[in-house]
């Protein structure tokens, strides 16, 4: 099938059902669903131009293009781009997670909180400063998903008495684990 290029509009000869296409003159990659199709079909015999000039109405320079058959999109260069992605930005989101409830525990429970009455006797009492299930739940989920080197936010968030933040940070860390195939329930 013949597809534009979205860049220069060079005409690609691409194989039917691809995902990517390069362009073989300005080596830009597209993704195949974006790409506008001007034939269903190779017609027989079609060879791309030597050289291709952009029209003006395209981003790329209006400069003749040379047509390169070595720019082709290989499937390990996409497969490297997404594990590098999916290595990079997935630990980057965890760290920032943890890293925000740990900001949040410390923060709440240094917080002075007003005495609350007790209905029974009337008489004033300090806020509880027992750690929750909620937040040893938390605290296990966040060692599941966190490099061991990085467990020490994790281990703070185990002794937080904030079961709110702790309950929003179990959450958030059980999406994290469904994302990298793992559960802590």
């Amino acid at each position: 099938m013949l597809i534009e290029c979205g860049h220069c509009g060079a005409p690609l000869d691409v194989e039917p059902g691809a995902a990517w296409a390069r362009c073989r003159y300005c080596g830009r990659t597209q993704r195949m669903k974006s790409a506008r199709t001007t034939a269903p079909r190779t017609p027989q015999g079609w060879k791309p131009p030597a050289q291709w000039t952009p029209p003006p109405q395209y981003a790329a320079r209006s400069v003749p293009l040379r047509y390169d058959p070595s720019k082709t999109v290989s499937r390990v260069v996409r497969l490297i781009v997404i594990i590098s992605i999916v290595t990079t930005i997935v630990p980057i989101l965890i760290m920032g997670g943890v890293f925000a409830v740990g900001i949040f525990t410390s923060t709440s429970s240094s917080n002075t909180q007003p005495a609350q009455r007790s209905r029974s006797r009337g008489k004033q009492r300090a806020p509880s400063k027992i750690p929750s299930k909620i937040c040893a739940k938390a605290a296990k989920c966040c060692a599941l998903i966190t490099p061991p080197k990085s467990q020490q936010s994790c281990s703070s968030l185990a002794s937080s008495s904030n079961s709110s933040v702790c309950q929003q940070a179990l959450e958030g860390f059980q999406r994290a684990a469904k994302a990298l195939g793992k559960s802590c329930r």
